[in-house]
């Protein structure tokens, strides 16, 4: 059977710290694949506007993994303008791939709050759930989730920080995949009045 990791998010925009994560993740669980799942309306992020439309964040996405063949994107969620349950994506990439076990990425920040999942008991069911280290002052430990520890190496830059240098014409070649930086470009100039 085939080892699928499935790595949500708003992506907004994917940047190298997410790139990192995600070979973390096919090399410490010998992944055959990733699945980068993002998010058109997160659950919960309803009321939050992003930065970069979906179809620029699904093309940045898509240049900053061109390069490497165990990385794919899938639009199941993006390419509906409704709220994208967990769920409902992972009934998806079943169906997808049948005979494969799927590893549900999330990070420590989501893993307090799981429980509040939508399903969250019938994904447990589905998927291994695999915790990536985020900037949380305390270890957030949920004593309902059976878990896995990615035991990744913290990475020192959030998508809000790169969204307040994009906003600041600041440089982006620390951060941003260098074949999606003129994607990033591009819609700057094409609006001039974001931020």
């Amino acid at each position: 059977m085939s080892r699928i990791g499935i790595f949500g998010g708003t992506f907004d925009p994917m940047h190298k710290g997410h790139l990192i994560i995600i070979n973390e993740f096919i090399n410490k669980w010998l992944l055959d694949r990733v699945l980068i799942v993002p998010a058109y309306v997160s659950p919960h992020k309803i009321n939050e506007n992003t930065l970069f439309p979906a179809e620029i964040r699904l093309e940045i996405i898509k240049k900053s993994i061109a390069d490497n063949q165990s990385i794919s994107v899938d639009d199941f969620e993006i390419s509906k303008p409704t709220p994208s349950y967990t769920i409902n994506t992972i009934n998806h990439i079943e169906k997808k791939y049948p005979d494969s076990n799927l590893y549900l990425l999330i990070g420590t920040d989501q893993l307090k709050n799981f429980h509040n999942w939508h399903k969250y008991e019938i994904i447990l069911k589905k998927v291994w759930i695999i915790v990536a280290n985020r900037h949380t002052e305390d270890k957030i430990i949920n004593e309902n989730i059976k878990y896995l520890e990615l035991n990744n190496e913290y990475i020192d830059i959030s998508a809000t920080d790169i969204r307040n240098i994009i906003k600041n014409n600041g440089d982006l070649t620390e951060w941003i995949h260098p074949n999606a930086i003129s994607t990033i470009k591009n819609y700057l100039q094409s609006n001039e009045n974001i931020g």
